[in-house]
């Protein structure tokens, strides 16, 4: 009965195991990924950034967090300007750019 039992329990894993490969296959024959996997970010980091010092490498990740705010930050603000950029044309009679030089140079 147990190896009854084991012998299905290893056919399971080897199914798992084929689908795994005819998906990584997919994968590379359209250029996709699927994220049947698990990457290991941290390793392919390494592996990609060797010349530079491991304590920049921390640095850079750490500041990744704060590049995602400005980030947001910035498109959000491009939006709000082309948003509103008719209503600027119409106050500065199309001279947006000049108008806000000489209002921030004051």
């Amino acid at each position: 009965m147990q190896d009854k039992v084991a012998d299905l329990i290893r056919s399971f894993g080897m199914s798992g195991f084929l689908v795994t490969e005819e998906l990584k296959t997919l994968e590379q024959r359209y250029d996709v990924e699927l994220g049947h996997t698990t990457r290991n970010s941290a390793e392919d980091q390494t592996d990609y950034y060797p010349q530079f010092e491991h304590s920049v490498r921390s640095e850079a990740a750490d500041m990744s967090s704060h590049y995602e705010l400005f980030y947001c930050l910035e498109t959000s603000i491009r939006k709000l300007i082309s948003e509103t950029s008719p209503r600027l044309r119409d106050l500065t009679g199309g001279g947006v750019v000049e108008f806000l030089r000489t209002s921030l140079l004051r």
